[in-house]
């Protein structure tokens, strides 16, 4: 940009870069946000078990994955202790990259006939699971059919 300041592919690439980093940024920001709130969510509901699993599913999407492999051992023990949602343990799981212990769980809560299960159509945190024929056959004995859609 010394050498020719009007040299407009420059100027363009250049204005590129800054916005892209301004998207970067943002995206930090609100990802910064959203885990806030959810901490303070499930700071609110006295740890619930769905919201920690809410809280673990972000954290493990933005790559702080220890953080969201606590929640799942904090999530685990107190199943021993109370109810927790088979479906909820799915989705965590599932965004820690285990499938198939998240499409065996989804199985169990099929056979517990867990609410939850009639959302996974549309419900974007069943998207890691979309693309899987297990997932497809959980959908259709739910009563969902054969078509998956995304809830993006």
């Amino acid at each position: 940009m010394e050498v020719e300041p009007g040299y407009v592919p420059a100027l363009n690439y250049l204005s590129l870069t800054y916005y892209q980093q301004n998207l970067t940024r943002h995206q930090e920001q609100l990802t910064r946000q959203a885990v806030e709130l959810m901490e303070k969510a499930v700071t609110l509901s006295e740890r619930d078990p769905t919201r920690l699993e809410d809280l673990g599913f972000l954290l493990a999407k933005v790559g702080r994955t220890n953080d969201a492999q606590a929640i799942l051992t904090e999530l685990e023990s107190a199943d021993k202790q109370k109810y927790v949602s088979k479906v909820d343990f799915a989705v965590l799981v599932a965004a820690l990259g285990q499938k198939d212990r998240a499409l065996a769980l989804l199985e169990e809560a099929l056979k517990r006939k867990e609410g939850q299960l009639v959302q996974m159509k549309v419900d974007p945190l069943y998207d890691d699971l979309r693309g899987d024929p297990q997932f497809q056959e959980v959908l259709s004995r739910v009563g969902l059919g054969d078509k998956v859609s995304s809830g993006r």
